[in-house]
C-alpha cells in the first residue's frame, strides 16, 4: 500500500511539515503493518514557491515511474 500525503508549504517550513505528516499517520501505518500489509509512506512536499523536494523523487522511483 502506498500512503502518499500531499503538503504544500512554504520552503522554511518543508522539514516540519515532514514531521507533522509521519507523526500523523504513525498508528495507521503500524495498524496496517501488523494486519500483514506492506506499507510505504510518502509525505510528497512542495514549497509554495514551486520548490519540489526530493521526496517527490523517490515516491516516483517506488512505483517505477523515471524520467525516460
Amino acid at each position: 500500500m502506498y500512503l502518499i500525503e500531499l503538503t504544500v508549504a512554504r520552503e522554511d517550513n518543508i522539514e516540519a511539515a515532514q514531521i507533522r505528516k509521519n507523526e500523523r499517520y504513525e498508528n495507521l501505518i503500524r495498524e496496517r503493518e501488523e494486519a500483514g500489509w506492506s506499507v510505504k509512506h510518502f509525505p510528497v512536499e512542495v514549497g509554495c514557491r514551486s520548490f519540489v523536494w526530493n521526496r517527490l523523487r523517490s515516491w516516483l522511483f517506488a512505483i517505477s515511474f523515471c524520467h525516460r
